[in-house]
């Protein structure tokens, strides 16, 4: 699913703080979704009060399960990326593409390594259904 979150920015032209919602995970399977990726359109945001746009920097996850991929955008260290990535080796398995995606800091080289799985340059890992059940079920022990 495709996940949104609130953040406060400061516009980078007048200091201007104000609200925005920023993609953090974005279903690639859905044309509309790869075109504002492929686009530039994702986290882009507007100042309310000089009209300034600007693409926010801010860590995005791009998975297609059609396609069985996905990849980090990741312009600066996250350390919630690790975290995830943790739960979902533990989720579906060490080799599915949820915990081997790809970290990308150049949004250029992100949407370049989006295409090469899309083209079977690259491949993704299935998920191990072993590992799927035991997570459904360890949910069900708490």
């Amino acid at each position: 699913m495709s996940l949104q979150f609130d953040a406060n920015l400061n516009c980078n032209v007048c200091g201007n703080s104000f609200d925005a919602k920023l993609y953090k995970t974005i279903w690639g399977e859905i044309p509309e979704n790869r075109r504002l990726v492929m686009s530039d359109q994702i986290n882009v945001v507007t100042c309310p009060h000089c009209g300034n746009s600007s693409h926010v920097a801010s860590s995005l996850f791009y998975t297609n399960s059609k396609q069985e991929f996905a990849v980090w955008y990741e312009p600066f260290h996250d350390p919630m990326i690790d975290s995830d990535t943790e739960g979902y080796k533990k989720f579906g398995g060490p080799n599915c593409y949820f915990a081997t995606a790809p970290r990308i800091k150049d949004w250029e080289d992100f949407k370049d390594t989006i295409r090469k799985f899309e083209d079977g340059e690259f491949k993704g890992g299935r998920p191990n259904l072993s590992s799927v059940l035991k997570g459904i079920l360890s949910n069900f022990k708490k």
